[in-house]
Formats: C-alpha cells, structure tokens, sequence
C-alpha cells in the first residue's frame, strides 16, 4: 500500500536525513558525552549541593575539581570499586586525602577529611608511629586497600587548607592525571537557575596590545537571564579592545557563587572566544592569573574573567578565532558585542552591546620603565647587587619594569631594599632572585633569609641559599626585597595545657611567629615528646595549631611534655612542663 505525503511532510524528511547524515559526517557534538555517565555514584549520600564548581578562578589558580557542601562527619564513600593507591597527610594543602584507581581508567580524590575509615586510621597512626612523623605520602600496592562502590572510606572535614567542612572532589583522568569536570560523570546537582552577571570592563588596547584604557560599567538585570548596560553605544579611544565579564553561576538550594561552565563572546553574531571548563592540566594553574585582571583581583578581590587571551596565556580551556577575541574598533561603524555566560546544567545569561572607536586621538600612555622584558624569552638582570633571572614563559604580556632601590637602617636588615616593578604585575611561575648584601657577620650567615616587605611592614621568609657573597632563592611575584636576619625562634603559647591533665586525650598549643613563609622557604618543622619518648602532634598550618595526643597507655602519674618548635633559620622554641596524667 502506497501512502501519499504532502511537499511540507517531504521536505521535513529530507531536512531530518540530511541533519543526521551531517552529523554522521563530523559535526562538532557535546565533548561531554565521551565520559560515562553510569559508572560513578556520588561520593556522599544524599543531596549533592556545591561550594564549588570545576574551573572556578581562585586566587591562584584555577579550581580542578568540585566542593561539595555538608558537615563534619558526613559519611564519604568510594565512587567505584578500585583501590586506593595514596593516603596523604598534610599540615596544609588537601590535608587528609585519599586518591582511588578504578578500573575505567580514572582515578578520584577525596580531600579535607576529618578522619578516614576505621581501617585506614589505624594504618595511618601506626605509621606515624613507626616513622615518628605526622605527615605522610603513602602508596600502596594494588593489593593493600581494595575498596567497594559505596563503601565508607572517611568523613567530612575541614582539615588542610580549607575554612569550612565540605567535601574537595577530583576526577582525574589515570594516565595523565588530568582533573576531568566530575559533573561529566552524571553527578546529579540540582541547578534551575542562571548564572548572574555584575559588571562589564572594557580595555582599550595598543600595538602591543597592553591596556591604555579601563572602563567598568554595572549590569543592569532585564530578566530572563538577561543584562544590559545603561549606555547606548561604547565609545573606546583606541585601535583594539578587548572585554571582560564578571559573573557567577547560583544553584538550587545553596548561596554560594560558583564558577561557570562556559563563557562565550560573540562580535556581530560570531563566536570570537570561548571559555569552557572541561578538563584541567596543573601545569596551567598558574595562567588563572592571564585569565582574570590580576590587579584587580589583587586589590578588590574581584574577578573579571577575560574574553581574549594575553599573549603569553597558553592556557589550553579556550577556543578562539585568529584574532583570540580582540576587537578591532574603527570609527564608522559599531560592533555588536555579546557574551554569554552557560553553567554546566544549559542555564543561560547574557549582555549585549555596542562598541565603536571613540573619533580624536588615542589615548596615549606615558611609557615609564626601567627595564623592557618581552614576553616568551629569557630576561636577565644583573646590576651587581641584584641579579634578576626570568623563564621564557614568566610574563603573559611585554614588561616595561621598573625598579628602583632604597637605602633603609634597621637592625636586622642586611642589603639595600630593592623595589622591582609592581606587584600587581602578574608572574608566571617562579624566577630566580639573588641579592648581594652588605658584610654580614660569619656566625650570622646560616640566619640570613631573602625577605619579601609587603604592605603594612608584614615580613615574608621567601628563603635563600648562598651562592658565593650572594644569597639566592625562587619567588613568584614582583615586590620589595632585600636580606634580613632571623635568630628569633618561635613562641610556643599553650592553648588549654594544665598542671592536671588526667582524662584529657589531647592539649592544643599555638606556635607564633612574626616572619610568615613563601617560596623556597621550608615553614615550621616540629616535635613532641613525653618524658623522652616521642609522641603524635599533629598540625593545622591555617590556624598555626599543634595538638598533642597523648597515648592511651600511659601510665598514672607524673610526667613531662616537651615540644620543639623551629623555623626555617633553625631557630628552636621550646616549651616543657610536668604534669599529672
């Protein structure tokens, strides 16, 4: 039986064949639909709500996984079966961590624990008795720790460098442990809302595509995801510009601003620059600070995110057209500017504009430097009393340095103070800085230290090495520096010790020390012990807190506790006193 169809139902046949031959052909598809979707579980039960968001900008870095919100104890479990191939223990950083191999190929973090399973505790506090030591890098073999999907593996904490319980979370890709979006993974997040956005900025650029001209507008929200700027045309006296976004993804049930997944910037219909969080290499932390304007965030704390790409920003989460999102502006005629702001759930904002070359000259900037460092080569500086020591990827952009330096007498200052450019000049990285002093006494040259001044006279350990009649180390941002002396050890200052301390099981101490640690510089190493014998103290490196455990054995009585605080210089606080246990 033949049946008839009408032109408009053939002509939709045809545009359905000839869509999915297209798409059978190459066209683009989600990248998020290459990441299985059934094999995790969540690493909690219940709800899973964000305090973070994969990509975020932090202050350094880009976020390479998620937050997830809940309380201290909150059950934690293993996503998958696998094993755990590390157990980590640090002061700082994740603090308690465990990393997990899968059989699919990935591997997941789990950091910030208050404490790990029964089994795992256990382990680790024999090991930290054994080597008499409070951090740890553990591996085990493929065999030591196999785990369940589901099973109970720790609990929420706050421990490391974190300031509230919640749950970091990583998916890493096994065999380039690469940190891969977990929300790919069908991590259900409950998320209706759109992004918001704040404000729009807009930099005039010149031919060497550094900023001339800064203009910040405030958004104005026109509903339905969205905004729109109280002016009718922009007007930029300049040849380039570039622009920037400062937007937050909101969720469902949470306060939080978040990270988003995807910003896009659209000129006169086409997409010029996109930004999306995917995957996430560790060597391209660092360009967090090409991406967003660093002196703003620096003094505002603010982030704008950039919808072009400095020139030394190698950071791999864009795409971009050959121009990397620079407008090119003339007189005649204005560009439609647009960008849009995605969360990884398709909730949509946006602003549009127009933008126009301002008619009159361009604003010129006075050019002021000391030193020009182009950006992509070695730059070094050597003046005898400062040498000066930059990577080819150091800089995101050409330098047009300045330095100066300052003849200032205090007691423990050993070198003139070397003003080198301004610190809200981003760094990529580190770089080498030496500095020549002036005689330092023989038995005072192990206590000499590179220290970095900052603002309110606050004094930065970066470090330092003697190379010759020079001291040497790696820092990360520019600033004021010079040498100084450190023979102050710390001050040990207890917190609730008592003469008594029957049915205590631990007493918590606080180390102060005016000298803070940057760099190359090694912090505070630290011991406890009970008459003589060694005993677990653990540290919070956020707070400067060190608790004392004292051993379920030991026996009724007196006896003496003694710790042993010393800094980077080797100078040694000490505390010891008797107590009734």
């Amino acid at each position: 039986m033949v049946q008839y169809r009408s032109p408009r139902q053939l002509l939709l046949v045809l545009l359905l064949l000839f869509s999915l031959s297209v798409k059978g052909e190459g066209s683009p598809t989600d990248p998020r639909d290459e990441y299985p979707k059934d094999y995790f579980r969540p690493p909690v039960e219940g709800e899973v709500r964000l305090s973070g968001t994969f990509g975020e900008l932090r202050s350094n870095h880009f976020h390479s996984g998620i937050d997830i919100k809940g309380y201290r104890g909150r059950k934690i479990v293993s996503i998958a079966d696998g094993y755990i191939y590390r157990i980590n223990v640090r002061a700082g950083g994740y603090g308690n961590s465990l990393y997990i191999k899968h059989p699919n190929g990935y591997t997941s973090l789990y950091a910030h624990l208050d404490q790990f399973s029964p089994e795992l505790t256990e382990f680790v506090a024999n090991w930290q008795q054994e080597n008499q030591q409070f951090e740890l890098n553990y591996f085990p073999d493929s065999t030591e720790f196999l785990v369940q999907k589901g099973q109970h593996i720790g609990n929420m904490g706050n421990t490391g460098y974190s300031f509230g319980p919640h749950l970091h979370f990583e998916i890493r890709k096994a065999e380039e442990d690469l940190p891969v979006n977990p929300l790919h993974f069908g991590i259900p997040v409950q998320d209706t809302r759109a992004p918001i956005m704040n404000q729009f900025r807009v930099y005039g650029l010149n031919e060497d595509r550094l900023s001339t001209t800064t203009t910040t507008f405030n958004l104005l929200g026109a509903g339905r995801g969205r905004y729109r700027i109280n002016e009718d045309t922009i007007l930029i006296a300049a040849d380039e510009a570039g622009v920037a976004i400062k937007t937050y993804d909101v969720m469902d049930g949470v306060r939080n601003w978040n990270g988003v997944y995807k910003i896009q910037l659209f000129v006169d219909g086409e997409v010029r620059h996109t930004f999306v969080a995917n995957e996430l290499g560790f060597d391209e932390w660092n360009y967090v600070h090409a991406h967003y304007d660093y002196a703003d965030m620096r003094e505002n704390k603010s982030y704008f995110n950039r919808c072009y790409r400095l020139p030394g920003n190698r950071f791999s989460g864009y795409e971009m057209d050959g121009q990397e999102g620079i407008l090119q502006l003339n007189t005649r005629k204005a560009q439609k500017v647009k960008i849009v702001a995605t969360d990884w759930h398709g909730n949509e904002s946006s602003v549009e504009c127009w933008i126009k070359q301002a008619t009159g000259p361009e604003a010129e900037r006075k050019r002021v430097f000391d030193y020009y460092l182009p950006s992509g080569q070695e730059n070094q500086i050597n003046n005898y009393y400062l040498y000066l020591k930059f990577p080819e990827t150091a800089f995101f952009e050409d330098v047009e340095m300045k330095y100066h330096f300052e003849q200032v007498s205090e007691p423990n200052l050993f070198s003139t103070i070397h003003a080198i450019h301004d610190p809200l000049t981003p760094v990529f990285g580190a770089y080498t800085l030496a500095i020549r002093p002036t005689l330092i006494p023989e038995h005072l040259r192990e206590k000499a230290f590179i220290a970095r001044c900052s603002e309110n006279n606050r004094i930065t350990n970066c470090g330092g090495e003697w190379e010759g009649n020079m001291l040497k180390t790696r820092v990360g941002s520019f600033g004021d520096y010079a040498v100084m002396i450190d023979t102050v050890p710390p001050t040990i200052r207890p917190e609730n010790f008592r003469s008594d301390l029957r049915g205590r099981k631990s007493v918590n101490f606080k180390a102060e020390d005016d000298i803070g640690y940057s760099g190359q510089a090694r912090g505070l190493s630290y011991e406890a012990s009970i008459d003589g014998q060694w005993i677990l103290m653990t540290y919070d490196l956020k707070y400067d807190r060190f608790t004392c455990h004292l051993p379920a054995d030991l026996a009724a009585g007196e006896h003496s506790l003694r710790l042993e605080i010393t800094d980077d210089r080797g100078n040694v606080g000490v505390f010891e006193e008797g107590f009734l246990f």
